[in-house]
């Protein structure tokens, strides 16, 4: 029997309804998705420029979905997208979201990395579970200057060439900054319900600033645009043109992908180099510190040994190459903590140290 285009389109409906409890996370997916296949570099100007773009029509969502769900506005024909304009939103966080996890997860130690990004996601999903039936201005007010702020960490440096507490100051103003337009767009076409809506979302606002300026500065949010591309320790270092000749004992046959030493088996006395790479966007420039550490086993304290430093210059894909050097190491537990100029954490590099009578033949790998 062959249906109707009445019957058709009943039937398409049917199962619109049944599929649209589960739009927003779909939106959101794929909006990770696709910018998770399309990012490139964390100063491309194409990604940059998209990012933008997204915090851009994001704000404007908000604003559109508040105001048609307070019926402010007077244009009856886009009352009919209403669902299509939250979508939209979701669509935005999930490409918002996605660069973030991209970018942080590039930079530094994994566990500071999914710290920050895990409550990133936590806020979205809570956001959705707050109150789906109706705008939510106390979640979605601060979650976007939380979204804007995640990006201006990152994207100042690219911008002003630097890394340190004013760039991130400068990205903390933008994004009030935005948030303030947004805020005086919907009270001024009197989106609010009332004026603790505003109140309460401005005391979130600065309590979520408070929290990142926390999380920032004891090291748990990387300090992008800087990344850890490489490190390892190795027990000879030889720069040979436009690359390093690094020297590691002879690896067992299963351990094919050996690339650097986390036990150090010396004779007393043997020297050790730390060799990095780290990423900068172009014309960045930074200095870098190699802070050796040994772990004291009467205390378990870490004590500095050394501290090393190396200026860097952004640009090279595969990230600036640097080493430093340590005289005479003892048996024990030892790591190096690779810093910025300003001490913000890129990683650390853990190593064991172990004294023997003679070493296994070295071999050579490059970078």
């Amino acid at each position: 029997m062959i249906k109707t285009l009445s019957e058709r389109a009943k039937t398409a409906k049917s199962r619109f309804e049944i599929a649209r409890p589960y739009l927003p996370f779909v939106f959101f997916s794929v909006g990770f998705l696709w910018d998770t296949l399309t990012l490139n570099r964390i100063d491309n100007t194409f990604d940059n420029a998209l990012l933008i773009t997204y915090l851009v029509l994001l704000g404007c969502g908000i604003v559109i979905s508040t105001l048609l769900d307070r019926d402010r506005l007077s244009w009856n024909w886009l009352y009919r997208f209403r669902m299509w304009v939250q979508l939209g939103i979701q669509f935005l966080l999930g490409g918002l979201f996605s660069a973030f996890v991209v970018f942080y997860f590039k930079s530094a130690s994994l566990a500071s990395s999914l710290l920050f990004v895990g409550i990133l996601i936590a806020l979205f999903v809570g956001n959705e579970f707050w109150n789906r039936s109706r705008v939510n201005l106390y979640i979605q007010l601060p979650l976007y200057f939380l979204v804007s702020f995640s990006f201006f960490i990152f994207f100042v440096p690219v911008v002003i060439k630097r890394v340190d507490y004013i760039s991130f100051w400068i990205g903390a103003l933008l994004s009030l900054f935005l948030l303030a337009v947004i805020i005086s767009v919907i009270y001024v076409l009197d989106g609010f319900k009332h004026r603790r809506e505003m109140i309460v979302s401005g005391m979130l606002t600065i309590s979520m600033f408070l929290g990142i300026h926390y999380l920032y500065s004891n090291n748990l949010i990387p300090p992008v645009p800087l990344s850890l591309k490489f490190s390892g320790m190795y027990y000879n270092l030889v720069q040979d043109e436009d690359r390093y000749a690094l020297s590691i004992q002879k690896p067992y046959w299963f351990h094919f992908w050996k690339d650097g030493e986390r036990t150090l088996r010396i004779i007393d006395g043997d020297n050790a180099f730390c060799f990095t790479s780290i990423f900068a966007p172009t014309d960045l420039k930074d200095e870098i510190q190699h802070v050796w550490q040994w772990n004291d086993p009467t205390t378990n304290g870490w004590e500095v040994r050394q501290i090393s430093k190396y200026p860097i210059t952004g640009g090279r894909e595969d990230g600036y190459r640097g080493y430093s050097e340590f005289d005479k190491l003892t048996p024990g537990k030892w790591r190096v903590a690779i810093k910025s100029r300003d001490g913000l954490l890129l990683g650390r590099v853990n190593f064991k140290v172990v004294s023997v009578g003679r070493t296994r033949p070295l071999t050579t790998i490059y970078q």
